[in-house]
């Protein structure tokens, strides 16, 4: 999924619950980017809340698109295609702001 240029991919701005089954290292975070370096898409995503163990509110981590997927859902009581909210996702090729910085 990450090397696919038309993958579904958050929007900035979007919350979501970090491995939320998995209490030592579960947190609320924000997704802050998201762009397409040519080769796949990546995610960095702002630490709201979460354990000790999750790292610091305010911190940033980026993933590779798969692993965001594998790891995040959706904070939201309204759900999309394939159970994603239609306002938290993205198709298609890269969009201005989502290339290499």
């Amino acid at each position: 999924m990450s090397y696919n240029r038309e993958a579904v991919r958050p929007l900035v701005g979007t919350i979501w619950a970090w491995e939320p089954r998995k209490p030592r290292v579960a947190a609320l975070v924000e997704v802050t980017r998201v762009w397409w370096n040519g080769e796949e898409w990546w995610v960095k995503a702002r630490i709201i809340a979460g354990s000790e163990f999750a790292g610091k509110p305010g911190s940033e981590w980026g993933n590779e698109l798969n692993r965001f997927w594998e790891a995040c859902h959706r904070v939201s009581v309204d759900h999309g295609p394939a159970g994603y909210h239609p306002a938290a996702f993205r198709r298609g090729p890269p969009q201005a702001g989502e290339g290499p910085a």
